[in-house]
């Protein structure tokens, strides 16, 4: 039976692989409070709803001074900075990382790690703030973890800027591959109410107690008044709201729904191949079946024979299933595929070891019952009473 097991220690641990990447594609490990009413807001242009841009400095405002459904909004801008030399003889390096509102951490409801996160002040406008909040990757490889890292500088595009924070380790947001947080410091310009300036990303937390559904309602009817107030600008543009999760798992997860259909029917097609060799094995335990029958075997505990060793192979190749699948996992965050970066937690946690238990007892199930469900249709009872007879026949010989 070595062959059966290895047929299905592959289905199981292709199916515990991909569902334990299912599974991390959540914001569930993440830094981030209550990611479930952490919306997305993108604005539509006029007259292709369907299309997604970026938002005007002055419909962010608005939105923060007549918006009732969320209670904290924020905005975002992809950054990149050379650092300069930390200590004399270190060369300097490009980094990437975010200029955050001091709102938008209130969004994402995140704490640091280690010191503070930006004020309201240091998120003026006219001038840089000299501040900076890096990432727990950044403290460990440019810091070695020093405690004492807080109000420590870096030379940042030429600008002596102070450490005020540390970032948790599960805040992977968009990826690992960012290492430091800015204020936004918007000009004067940039805030006026006619001026084009944008930015890609704005993200609202919902009120508890209000859906997502009434927030859409909302930014809908804010998106009208802007219209009404502003139509060269504003006319025929829209605004749609989209949860946070989506936004950095929903293509993903999308991908693992069908690899996950996909490796289902090949667990599928390994039952099959196991029961097969399950029904050559009773074919070949006729005699010994047709004996117990007569013998006054019920069928129920000729089922629970082929049950138990079902069991017995499936509990072996779920176990063998779930190493393989631990293996693949560790070897795939080795390789560091950058689709992954934006999973926080990988790796197989009590949800997917459920699942893992239901796919052996499915397996144990099929592959036991088929072949026992053959034992009522074949004509057993002649060869039984043939075999008790050459049996009686002998006992009474040897005595």
């Amino acid at each position: 039976m070595f062959i059966a097991v290895l047929i299905l220690t592959l289905g199981i641990g292709a199916n515990t692989a991909i569902f334990s990447l299912f599974n991390a594609t959540s914001l569930r490990a993440s830094a981030i409070h209550e990611p479930d009413r952490v919306a997305f807001i993108w604005t539509t242009p006029a007259a292709h709803p369907e299309s997604r841009e970026g938002v005007r400095l002055a419909e962010y405002y608005f939105w923060k001074a007549q918006g009732r459904a969320f209670d904290q909004f924020g905005i975002m801008l992809g950054w990149s900075s050379t650092i300069g030399p930390i200590q004399d003889g270190l060369a300097a390096e490009r980094l990437s990382g975010w200029r955050f509102s001091a709102s938008m951490f209130k969004a994402l409801g995140v704490q640091p790690e280690l010191g503070r996160l930006f004020t309201e002040e240091e998120d003026r406008t006219d001038g840089p703030s000299n501040v900076v909040v890096i990432s727990h990757h950044l403290w460990q490889t440019h810091f070695g973890g020093d405690p004492s890292v807080l109000n420590r500088t870096l030379v940042m595009d030429g600008t002596t800027t102070s450490i005020i924070g540390v970032l948790p380790p599960t805040f992977n947001f968009f990826g690992s591959n960012f290492d430091f947080w800015l204020p936004q410091n918007f000009t004067r310009f940039q805030m006026q109410a006619r001026s084009p300036s944008r930015v890609p990303m704005a993200i609202g937390h919902v009120k508890p107690g209000v859906s997502l559904r009434q927030a859409q309602s909302e930014m809908d009817a804010l998106a009208a008044q802007l219209a009404q107030s502003d139509p060269d600008l504003q006319k025929g543009r829209g605004v749609r709201l989209q949860r946070l999760d989506d936004m950095m798992f929903g293509w993903l997860r999308r991908l693992m729904l069908v690899l996950q259909g996909a490796v289902g029917f090949v667990l599928l097609i390994a039952c099959a191949n196991v029961a097969g060799l399950f029904l050559v094995r009773a074919a070949s335990q006729q005699r010994e079946v047709a004996i117990r029958c007569s013998l006054g075997a019920s069928r129920f505990r000729i089922l629970r024979q082929f049950l138990t060793e079902s069991f017995i192979l499936s509990i072996g190749g779920g176990i063998l299933g779930v190493i393989l699948a631990s293996s693949a996992l560790r070897s795939l965050v080795a390789a560091g595929p950058q689709w992954l970066s934006a999973v926080t937690h990988l790796d197989i946690d009590a949800r997917v070891l459920a699942v893992s238990t239901g796919m052996v007892i499915l397996t144990a199930v099929v592959c036991g019952v088929v072949p026992a469900l053959q034992v009522p249709n074949t004509d057993l009872e002649p060869l039984a009473v043939a075999h008790v007879a050459a049996f009686k026949m002998g006992w009474w010989w040897y005595r």
